[in-house]
């Protein structure tokens, strides 16, 4: 049996994962929905219920069935797990940006790299040809 906390946490992390999905911001959401950002930061946060009024606002607005902002996607349903599963999916996506920027500097030094190789490599071939720099001298 659910209870109503567990039910709040429900809707609250439903409302947040199908915003996110859609690319909305809380300020966003609250204005097609017509209801306050407060409002909606709350019920994302599992610390207000919602009307049917509401619900089906939020729902038409997110472009799903309203019954959807009211399932779990685990069978036995535990705030303490959602609460967990939300914060894996943070630290995902913390690493996936770090990853991402890590993986952009280390392209960057690769040509870097790359670059003075080449320029380093063609400064050698022309000195054994007999070529040099005017600015060395």
């Amino acid at each position: 049996m659910v209870h109503e906390d567990q039910l709040k946490l429900i809707l609250g992390y439903n409302i947040k994962k199908y915003r996110k999905q859609k690319n909305l911001t809380q300020a966003r959401l609250a204005e097609i929905s017509e209801i306050s950002i407060t409002q909606l930061a709350n019920l994302e946060r599992g610390k207000a219920w919602v009307s049917c009024e509401t619900a089906v606002k939020l729902s038409n607005a997110l472009q799903i069935e309203t019954f959807l902002l009211f399932i779990s996607s685990e069978s036995k349903y535990m705030p303490a797990e959602l609460q967990l599963k939300d914060k894996t999916e943070k630290i995902k996506d913390s690493f996936r940006k770090k990853l991402n920027s890590f993986s952009q500097d280390f392209e960057a030094a690769l040509d870097n790299v790359a670059f003075e190789y080449n320029f380093d490599h063609s400064s050698r071939e022309n000195t054994k040809n007999g070529i040099t720099n005017p600015r060395d001298k």
